[in-house]
């Protein structure tokens, strides 16, 4: 049937992820909004299905429409839904290694509390461990950069 339907189903979906959309079509100097040319080719299509002797060619376009708002409706929004679940079990894992991270802080200030140690006395501003006989030397005693 060639590639009309295939067309009016991408048109289709441009419309449904670009609703306020405006296009120019070819010979019009003017923009037109999508939901327009969308409702003008739906109901070309319409016509030539009823008026003419052979429907299945304007059957075969018309239900290029109804695919590509299908695809929109179904696998489209199941792939987002997908991700949706994705993100949140990834969000899950990283807000429990976060919250271990943060139980370790305290455990450790409540140490060096326990100890009548400053833990600002034992790393740099950056969070670099500095040893107690190092203290007076810049990085750790570590030259050059350090992570």
């Amino acid at each position: 049937m060639g590639a009309g339907p295939a067309a009016n189903a991408i048109l289709m979906v441009f419309y449904l992820f670009y609703r306020g959309a405006s296009i120019y079509l070819f010979p019009l100097p003017f923009q037109i909004p999508v939901k327009w040319v969308v409702i003008g080719i739906g109901t070309i299509e319409a016509a030539y299905w009823v008026l003419s002797g052979y429907p299945l060619l304007f059957t075969v376009n018309l239900l290029g429409l109804g695919m590509g708002y299908l695809w929109h409706k179904f696998l489209y929004r199941r792939a987002g839904m997908s991700v949706m679940i994705e993100d949140r079990i990834y969000g899950m894992r990283n807000a429990y290694h976060r919250w271990k991270r943060r139980r370790a802080a305290r455990k450790f200030q409540v140490y060096m509390r326990k100890h009548e140690k400053d833990p600002k006395q034992y790393f740099d501003e950056y969070g670099n461990f500095m040893p107690p006989d190092e203290r007076d030397k810049k990085n750790g005693g570590r030259g050059g950069w350090v992570n």
